[in-house]
């Protein structure tokens, strides 16, 4: 599986969930939602992506959200930083 820089999880991250989230969490913490958005992001469709994060949430009615949709905002996320990076590195 393909390494993703950890600044370009939390830049994805920050895009598609989270805007307001506290970077101060354990590098655990980091290292698994670093996994799990990899997974997404190199997931052959947005239905197989959102499998792998349907567990993020026992209801994601209550946080008005669907694992599909986030994980559709996870991947465009993840294209527009991924993008920017290889762009830079050229």
């Amino acid at each position: 599986m393909k390494t993703i820089k950890l600044a370009s999880i939390k830049k994805i991250y920050r895009l598609a969930i989270d805007p307001d989230v506290d970077f101060h969490d354990s590098s655990v913490w980091w290292e698994e939602v670093a996994s799990q958005i990899t997974k997404v992001i190199i997931a052959p469709s947005d239905l197989a992506a959102a499998e792998v994060i349907t567990w993020w949430h026992p209801d994601w009615t209550k946080i008005n959200d669907s694992p599909l949709a986030a994980a559709t905002r996870l991947r465009q996320a993840g294209t527009k930083v991924l993008s920017v990076c290889y762009a830079t590195m050229s």
